[in-house]
């Protein structure tokens, strides 16, 4: 049965294949596109049987897409963009995300536009989940408006499970 789901587009791996490597060496690296579905989670586990406790999951994606670059806006007139950004679009995936709500995530996810590639990012929560995580950490947030103001902005998030 094929089903269409709805996503954006992410181009991170051409980003992190080199920091991959500059962190880990000459290592093996396999590289899958998971779409944004709870379908995803048997092949995890599948996945997780074969590879073994030894394997890094790396599940990338870039955060709310916001401005007229993405097509993309916020209703709430009284917020400032970017704070809504922050403080509500983001900050609502990114805890389900800590929280390891796999499916809240992801439905907030493809609800509210704030992640692009969400099933990378389900991926990675549900390989951590297997191998004995509770929670995840949030280590580090900002967006691209942080660094340079514009109309248009992304967010970036990292998680550790």
């Amino acid at each position: 049965e094929v089903q269409t789901v709805p996503f954006l587009q992410d181009n991170t791996i051409e980003v992190l294949l080199p920091l991959v490597h500059y962190f880990f060496g000459n290592i093996s690296i396999l590289t899958i596109y998971l779409p944004p579905t709870m379908k995803i989670i048997p092949f995890i586990d599948k996945l997780n049987q074969q590879l073994g406790r030894d394997t890094v999951y790396i599940g990338s994606t870039d955060l709310t897409h916001y401005g007229p670059n993405y097509g993309f806006y916020h209703k709430d007139s009284t917020k400032d963009a970017v704070q809504w950004v922050k403080e509500e679009n983001d900050k609502g995936y990114l805890d389900l995300v800590v929280q390891m709500e796999e499916e809240k995530s992801l439905k907030y996810a493809l609800t509210n536009k704030a992640a692009c590639s969400a099933g990378a990012a389900l991926g990675a929560m549900h390989a951590g989940k297997i191998n004995g995580a509770t929670k995840g950490n949030l280590i580090g947030y900002y967006t691209s408006y942080d660094i340079h103001q514009s109309s248009s902005f992304v967010g970036y998030g990292g998680v550790i499970f």
